[in-house]
């Protein structure tokens, strides 16, 4: 029963609303070197901000396919997956 509690809690939302709402600001590079460190501590938390991340590369990586764009070429917004992958390996240094 936990678990399943666990996982609703997941699927709820952001744990920190005020500091999610960055959350397309961060993956679009717009944030100052102070506010991405908060987020990305916060991110290390937040399942909710994650998936977002994950689901916006994934779609630019869509679009890019559908528009036979190179993604080499295309540019890297905020590189929302290397800041998952840097959220994992945080995880494997503790």
């Amino acid at each position: 029963m936990k678990n399943r509690n666990k996982l609703g809690d997941r699927q709820q939302g952001c744990i920190e609303p005020v500091i999610g709402g960055k959350v397309y600001d961060y993956y679009n590079g717009v944030l100052s070197s102070e506010e991405v460190r908060g987020f990305e501590r916060h991110l290390v938390r937040c399942h909710h901000c994650e998936k977002v991340i994950l689901e916006l590369d994934h779609a630019l990586a869509v679009l890019n396919d559908e528009q036979g764009v190179d993604s080499a070429s295309a540019g890297d917004p905020s590189s929302g997956i290397k800041a998952v992958e840097r959220k994992a390996a945080r995880k494997t240094k503790r």
